[in-house]
């Protein structure tokens, strides 16, 4: 973070990122159109033709799969190109891919002793239907490693996960780690 210099506005980093999610979708049509021509070769028994449709399927699919990461890639780097460490803009980014860096930065954070993280997830107001999507499930990272979760914090839109000590994290968390259900 800090290191990319972005000269696009927000509407031209917007419009770069539609492009890049639209090219990826494209892939995964196309791939999609020669899977379903694959599948009909082989009902005709046309194996060969059946076994070629479906390994050019497969190399479509591992470029898409390439130009998804680049375009994230490319995303978080847009969003995160003047942060200040310890903040994080997921914005833009799908679920999954939101979901890997969050993890990769927390263990990161971890390692190097930080003590909280703040990740920016928005509220949801231009996912589908308008509900947010990234937050619950950062939400559910920070929880899986056992941190300290403050949504909303320190604006709506945010979750601020603290590393604390297991003494620090209270004694209703305590009592669950040490319950056992017979």
């Amino acid at each position: 973070m800090g290191n990319f210099t972005s000269t696009l506005s927000p509407a031209e980093k917007l419009v770069s990122q539609n492009i890049g999610r639209d090219n990826v979708n494209k892939l995964y049509c196309q791939r999609n159109e020669i899977k379903q021509r694959s599948q009909e070769a082989y009902r005709r028994g046309d194996g060969h033709a059946a076994k070629m449709l479906s390994t050019e399927a497969k190399e479509i699919d591992r470029q898409a799969k390439e130009a998804q990461a680049k375009v994230a890639q490319e995303i978080f780097d847009q969003n995160n190109c003047q942060r200040c460490d310890g903040m994080v803009d997921l914005h833009g980014l799908h679920v999954a891919e939101a979901e890997a860096v969050a993890e990769k930065i927390l263990r990161g954070a971890k390692r190097d002793g930080k003590g909280s993280v703040i990740f920016i997830v928005g509220r949801g107001l231009h996912s589908k239907d308008g509900v947010a999507k990234l937050k619950p499930a950062i939400e559910r990272l920070i929880n899986k490693h056992n941190l300290r979760c403050h949504p909303d914090t320190p604006h709506a839109g945010c979750v601020f996960a603290e590393f604390v000590s297991r003494e620090d994290r209270g004694w209703f968390w305590g009592l669950l780690k040490g319950c056992s259900i017979m």
